[in-house]
């Protein structure tokens, strides 16, 4: 698996390379970037990929399965069926596709609240699952379980080891993070109901047995047990009893007299005050003021509703009594900051940061009051051209408005009626030009824009020709061109990307021998692609190869190998310092040249041919050129057997040989100078035919053999 950034063709031609991760911040992915690469089975994209350009995925003839991260790609160039033609899969949430399937594939986060809920849009979910962006995963509301303080996120159901920061995690694979559980403590309360009590309270854990409970004492009564309401009223908690999950006061049950008075605070959501007991007839303290957050504390009053106020100074407590807390949420302070944008001659957008608790907001326009509205956000019309306003937000809750109003100063602009665009600078292929668009009654520069980089212009292909074991395409010069992109055709196929250059020239190695192809080119520069060039061919033959060259009784043979793809060869000679001239063809892999001259040095070459194609030029090899001598019949005489033949051009000498009819050759005699051309073979015995031939020499170079001659020997 790869993650990368990288330039053009970075893993063409990998074809190890099975799957691939395009990493989140990549917005293109480059021209013949996994060009070739066979075995690639799947790739995903990251979310910011926007363009998949030309080639990037040609001939991954392997390639199953694409999955994406974003939303659908703005663009993919062409050469890339084996990208398109594979399964597309891709998150629930994205945009813009019109093929593939919703994925299973990606990684997930499920959130395991571990006995409590998670709140998703009002609905309470004990497992909650998202799928992760860009690698990170939005965290959801904090879990909620009645009795537990929430401690965090771990990656284990034990909830062992550190705690995980899921905003910063960085998300690789499916995942499953465990809610940790603080078990709260909470308050119990005695109230003794007139009697007396060892211990004002005891703290407790969630949901364990409250255990062993003080016993109150009162003279002449018997204590009956604890009671959550008053004159042993509501259950009776006992040793074993569970602790809720809230604070509670436990009131003393008697036999007899359960007469005592008890006064309860009731915060109305504020913090917790214990009761009190108190005798009948009897008057209560003022308790300490409780809190509650967002709000302030008014006083205490005898109704839930508020009517009549508790006077803690001259109130008797004849009975028990409840007395009531009264809140007023606290006065809100202005929005932080306000702001104006899209401002026209006659709108503007305004916004402002909201204020925690605000039911509305107050607009007022240069001080007057423009509107009330719910949101954090206002759009003003009508308003004049070029004037200057002030706009400013207060919050507003069931308290009242915020005392600071939060301003902000903008002037409208003036909407030009006519413009006309103007150029600056011109376009060229080397680079972008600029232009801006003016007001043609004031003058004022309304816009600036780019003048798009010019396409270079179409190339032309000079010559497409055989060299060595590649065929070579040329072409001029293109102004402003970065790279030219080079296109091959073979049969009636379609014309195939085969690489790229910055030169004038390619050397294609991969053109099959024997095989017809046509070349054309197109140039790039920042602006794009130029036409394609018009195409030129060539049926590509390999150089060929000499194998040898030898002196031969007909003149000078030359040997080579055959060469796949071609017809015919062209045989070509010249002499030391001179030009290689054409002497002849053959469609065989050999050639006699029987316009040679004795006594020449001459150097041979060839080229492979087919139709009007044809190979570039083989290396050279060189011959030395003695024709064979003619041997003229011999004479018998008393001194032995008289042998001449005829005089070889540049010849240093002549080499004879003899055999008897039933022997073989053997060297006899070494005659040296060029017209040293008889011999007298003293040595023949009489009454023995024997058969001679001679060749010539110089240095080591040799003639073929000359004709042969047989005589016997009268003598």
């Amino acid at each position: 698996m790869v993650h990368y950034s990288y330039d053009s063709g970075v893993f063409e031609g990998c074809t190890s390379l099975k799957s691939v991760v395009i990493g989140d911040g990549l917005k293109t992915v480059s021209e013949r970037s996994f060009s070739g690469c066979t075995s690639l089975e799947s790739v995903v994209f990251g979310s910011s990929v926007e363009t998949i350009e030309y080639s990037a995925f040609s001939n991954c003839t392997n390639l199953k399965e694409s999955y994406f991260l974003g939303n659908n790609p703005t663009s993919i160039g062409d050469y890339n069926e084996s990208l398109t033609n594979a399964e597309w899969y891709y998150l629930p949430f994205a945009d813009d596709f019109s093929k593939g399937s919703v994925s299973t594939s990606y990684d997930s986060v499920s959130f395991d609240s571990n006995g409590g809920y998670i709140l998703v849009d009002d609905v309470e979910e004990e497992i909650y699952t998202k799928y992760a962006d860009n690698g990170r995963v939005a965290v959801p509301n904090n879990p909620q379980q009645e009795g537990y303080t929430f401690v965090g996120w771990y990656d284990n159901a034990n909830c062992s080891g550190e705690k995980v920061n899921v905003s910063t995690a960085k998300i690789s694979k499916d995942v499953t993070y465990y809610a940790k559980w603080e078990k709260n403590t909470y308050r119990i309360y005695f109230d003794p109901r007139g009697g007396s009590v060892s211990s004002g309270g005891k703290d407790v854990a969630y949901g364990e047995a409250i255990g062993q409970l003080p016993t109150p004492v009162l003279s002449g009564d018997t204590f009956n047990g604890w009671y959550l309401g008053m004159n042993s009223s509501g259950p009776k908690y006992t040793a074993t009893t569970k602790m809720p999950a809230k604070d509670i006061v436990l009131y003393a049950g008697w036999e007899n007299n359960d007469s005592a008075t008890t006064v309860v605070f009731d915060t109305q959501g504020g913090s917790f005050i214990a009761p009190v007991s108190v005798n009948s007839g009897d008057k209560i303290t003022k308790p300490a003021k409780p809190t509650k957050t967002g709000y302030e504390f008014i006083g205490w009053y005898k109704e839930s509703n508020h009517n009549t106020k508790f006077d803690f100074e001259n109130e008797e407590i004849n009975g028990n009594t409840t007395i009531y807390a009264l809140w007023k949420p606290d006065l809100l302070i202005a929005p932080a900051k306000v702001s104006v944008s899209d401002i026209t001659d006659t709108t503007a957008n305004i916004t402002w940061t909201e204020v925690e608790g605000a039911k509305a907001y107050n607009v007022y326009l240069d001080g007057e009051l423009k509107t009330v509205v719910s949101s954090n956000e206002y759009k003003l019309n009508n308003l004049q051209s070029l004037t200057e306003y002030t706009i400013s937000v207060t919050s507003v809750n069931s308290s009242g408005e915020s005392v600071v109003a939060t301003e902000a100063t903008f002037e409208t602009i003036h909407i030009c009626t006519s413009s006309g665009w103007i150029t600056d600078k011109e376009a060229t292929v080397y680079k972008a030009g600029s232009k801006h668009k003016e007001c043609t009654e004031c003058g004022e520069i309304l816009k600036t824009a780019t003048i798009p980089q010019l396409k270079c212009s179409q190339p032309v292909l000079k010559k497409v020709y055989n060299a060595n074991s590649y065929v070579k395409i040329t072409w001029g010069t293109v102004k402003g061109a970065d790279k030219y992109y080079v296109y091959r055709k073979t049969g009636t196929g379609d014309y195939e990307f085969i690489g790229s250059t910055t030169n004038t020239y390619f050397n294609d190695k991969e053109a099959g021998a024997g095989k017809t192809c046509r070349y054309r080119i197109r140039a790039k520069n920042e602006a794009g692609y130029s036409e394609y060039s018009a195409t030129l061919a060539v049926k590509h033959i390999d150089e060929p190869t000499l194998k040898s060259i030898e002196n031969s009784a007909y003149g000078v043979l030359v040997k080579w190998d055959k060469v796949t793809g071609a017809e015919k060869y062209n045989i070509y000679r010249k002499v030391s310092g001179g030009e290689y001239e054409y002497i002849g063809a053959t469609d065989k892999t050999y050639y006699t040249d029987k316009t040679a001259e004795s006594g020449t040095k001459y150097y041979y070459a060839i080229r492979g041919k087919r139709d009007t194609s044809i190979s570039s030029q083989s290396a050279s090899l060189s011959k030395y050129y003695l024709e064979a001598p003619t041997l003229n019949t011999p004479s018998s005489s008393s001194k032995g057997i008289g042998l001449r033949w005829s005089e070889v051009a540049g010849a240093e000498g002549y080499k004879v040989y003899r055999k008897a009819a039933d022997g073989s050759y053997k060297l006899i005699s070494t005659e040296k100078g060029a017209d040293n051309v008889t011999l007298r073979d003293a040595t023949a015995e009489k009454g023995t035919k024997y058969y001679y031939k001679v060749k010539a020499y110089k240095s080591k170079t040799y003639s073929a053999y000359s004709n042969t001659k047989s005589i016997t020997d009268k003598y």
